[in-house]
């Protein structure tokens, strides 16, 4: 699992579609699905509940969201000078298979001296 997987789960979060997401993330609709399927698979935790309608999130999804959308929000709102950030985060996560919670304490301890804690 990478940085990536958990751009996908973001995106499909914030637009509760699964197409949205695609046309946001300029990929396919079976790309995200696949993305997001690897991600539920590594984590062993189902992060959506699919209907018709749209997808919704689990309560599973919501703690991951609430984790990672100001690490996101932070990594977006530093743009270029960020990029050495998101390929740490990248090689930390894709290192070892990690639990999601261990996965937040390697993304929080890697965050932490940008902001002074």
């Amino acid at each position: 699992m990478d940085w990536d997987d958990y751009q996908y789960f973001l995106a499909v979060a914030g637009s509760g579609s699964v197409s949205a997401a695609a046309r946001r993330l300029g990929q396919s609709h079976s790309t995200v699905l696949r993305r997001l399927d690897k991600l539920e698979t590594a984590l062993d935790v189902r992060l959506f509940e699919r209907f018709q309608t749209g997808y919704v999130l689990t309560t599973h999804g919501e703690a991951l969201r609430e984790l990672l959308a100001p690490i996101d929000e932070g990594m977006r709102s530093t743009g270029p000078s960020a990029r050495w950030l998101t390929a740490a985060i990248r090689r930390a996560l894709s290192r070892r298979r990690v639990s999601h919670w261990r996965g937040a304490g390697v993304l929080l301890s890697m965050l932490s001296p940008l902001y002074g804690r």
